[in-house]
């Protein structure tokens, strides 16, 4: 896609879309990503599947009667250790899927972004802001804009310096 394309143009198609047909192609994309997670960490992350992904469209491209819709995706598994500390992960995708009528005919994504988070730091951890600056640099390629990269790790490195701080301010509280 051109970098003159607007937001609303890259959702065009998908907006002309009745709500039951975006729910349906969403609900699809769902079950891709579940299936992936389901394959990859099921057998350590038994607990993986009690909800699903969340799903962002942020482009869809209408070509006769194929629909293909760009996505992003994301799911945290937070996982209750047994003894020791718990721990989450956060896995974030980026892909396309194609649509004929309401069957999905194509699909292609990849896994991005996998944040492994300590408890201390799953409590402070803002994932959406990762899934937006994923999804941000996502429609910059689109665009055929220049990516930053290390966004994401910023957020991360941020999240992860005010958690050490908060740990610090408390051991030293817990020391007087």
């Amino acid at each position: 896609m051109s970098a003159d394309v607007s937001s609303e143009d890259l959702l065009a198609a998908w907006s002309e879309r009745s709500e039951p047909d975006r729910k349906a192609f969403v609900a699809s994309i769902v079950e891709l990503i579940a299936a992936k997670l389901r394959t990859d960490t099921a057998p350590w992350y038994p607990g993986a599947s009690q909800h699903e992904p969340h799903v962002q469209v942020h482009a869809a491209k209408q070509l006769n009667r194929r629909l293909t819709l760009c996505f992003v995706a994301d799911h945290l598994t937070y996982c209750f250790a047994q003894s020791g500390s718990d721990w989450a992960d956060h896995y974030v995708f980026v892909g396309e899927a194609t649509f004929e009528k309401s069957t999905r005919i194509a699909e292609s994504f990849a896994l991005v972004e996998h944040v492994r988070l300590s408890e201390l730091e799953a409590d402070a951890y803002d994932q959406a802001a990762v899934v937006a600056t994923v999804r941000d640099a996502a429609i910059a390629k689109q665009r055929g804009l220049p990516v930053v990269e290390g966004k994401t790790d910023d957020v991360i490195r941020n999240m992860r310096e005010a958690v050490e701080a908060e740990v610090a301010k408390a051991r030293a509280k817990s020391q007087r």
